[in-house]
């Protein structure tokens, strides 16, 4: 992997605070336009590499993702250099923690899991740009790549955010969800997605489902073995 590219004096610093193994992360108040991320991607990139030439800066739009919109900036034509901006989707924050996401990132950067973040701006981060390709199926059946999947997995899962172990938080999160869809839909599907969010606090509806594949099924369809 290439080596960092030395700090410049132009670029912003750290706030203060922080400390250990995961530093502050500069902020930059900048908004990028979700809807024309380009312009405001090339001002996040003036601040963090202010000595590129902007005539030769080259962008490259992902369309791949659902909500957040992500595009790279470069002047390699390998992308060794390239910045990813990655913009948050409009709402996106009100079911994810973006303080929390922002502290999971430090600290899986500071354990190896996770490429270098060079910076956040009001509705998004900035970081390091790691080339590879998406595995399909024929690469998960290859035994010498799902092990090695399995094992970044369980070094990931090994990771316990200042030493506390984690907490599942699955039901949290779906309720969450669910009184976040009732506003925004019909009420015959507001009614039904109030009754699943109070389903989801009755200890006697839990103790017949359990979680499978990231799935609910009744218990009485588990394996044997489950």
């Amino acid at each position: 992997m290439a080596a960092p590219p030395a700090r410049c004096p132009d670029c912003p610093r750290p706030e203060r605070g922080g400390g250990g193994a995961t530093p502050a992360v500069p902020h930059l108040a900048i908004a990028v336009d979700e809807g024309d991320v380009l312009p405001g991607a090339l001002r996040i990139v003036r601040r963090l590499r202010p000595a590129w030439d902007p005539a030769t800066v080259k962008t490259k739009l992902f369309t791949d993702g659902i909500t957040n919109k992500l595009v790279a900036c470069y002047t390699d034509e390998g992308m060794g250099d390239a910045l990813l901006v990655r913009v948050y989707g409009r709402k996106t924050e009100l079911l994810v923690d973006r303080e929390t996401e922002l502290r999971n990132f430090q600290v899986l950067r500071a354990h190896g899991c996770a490429p270098d973040l060079y910076c956040a701006f009001q509705n998004g981060l900035c970081y390091q740009f790691l080339p590879g390709i998406a595995l399909g199926p024929d690469h998960v059946r290859d035994p010498h790549i799902f092990r090695l999947v399995a094992r970044e997995m369980a070094r990931v899962h090994a990771i316990h955010a200042n030493g506390s172990l984690p907490r599942p938080i699955l039901w949290q999160k779906m309720h969450k969800y669910l009184s976040l869809v009732k506003t925004e839909l019909s009420p015959k599907v507001s009614n039904a997605s109030s009754a699943a969010g109070e389903a989801l606090h009755d200890p006697q509806v839990l103790q017949g489902w359990r979680c499978s594949g990231g799935s609910l099924q009744p218990k009485s369809l588990r394996s044997p073995r489950g």
